[in-house]
């Protein structure tokens, strides 16, 4: 059976990540719970262990996440799911040597309820050397959470004016 993961992260303490608070979660819960968690009540349906959490600490999802990798056996899973719902932010990453001065390399982080965790931190968890019985499997990653960088949630990200043209709109029809 494939096992799927769902972290769903709407409380942010003040005083550990800076401008986001609990009470500006609030909206955000409302908006996870009604449209990212209930998604998953299908999913046992095709064959899949679902686990849902909720407001964890950064430990609590690394604990879940490790056992994920490590604990369950995928040796019979068809892939692997881990969806994320959350807040995050990209930051530079620390370069050295002649890279430092070319190409500046930012690197997503998901917020917790007490801190944050690399994108590619979880994502390596599953990888053939740390999980070998998901080897040669899709590993499928969701995130939902912003990528501003340096101004917390309250700097969004531009996005791209996007032109549609009538003629370019394909209607489908059911058959």
């Amino acid at each position: 059976m494939s096992f799927v993961c769902i972290f769903t992260d709407t409380d942010f303490p003040k005083k550990k990540l800076g401008r986001l608070e609990t009470s500006y979660g609030t909206s955000r819960a409302t908006w996870c719970q009604s449209r990212f968690v209930p998604h998953g009540k299908n999913i046992p349906k095709l064959g899949f262990l679902v686990r849902k959490y909720h407001d964890l600490t950064t430990t609590k999802v690394i604990k879940v996440l490790e056992e994920a990798a490590n604990r369950h056996d995928h040796s019979k899973s068809d892939c692997f799911v881990c969806a994320f719902s959350s807040h995050g932010q990209e930051k530079p990453r620390a370069e050295t040597g002649m890279h430092k001065a070319i190409v500046q390399v930012m690197e997503h982080y998901i917020y917790t309820r007490d801190s944050e965790i690399r994108t590619s931190d979880i994502i390596s968890m599953f990888d053939d050397k740390n999980c070998p019985s998901l080897k040669n499997k899709p590993k499928l990653f969701f995130v939902q959470a912003c990528r501003s960088r340096g101004g917390g949630c309250d700097s969004f990200d531009r996005g791209h004016h996007v032109k549609i043209y009538e003629e370019s709109i394909q209607t489908w029809k059911r058959t």
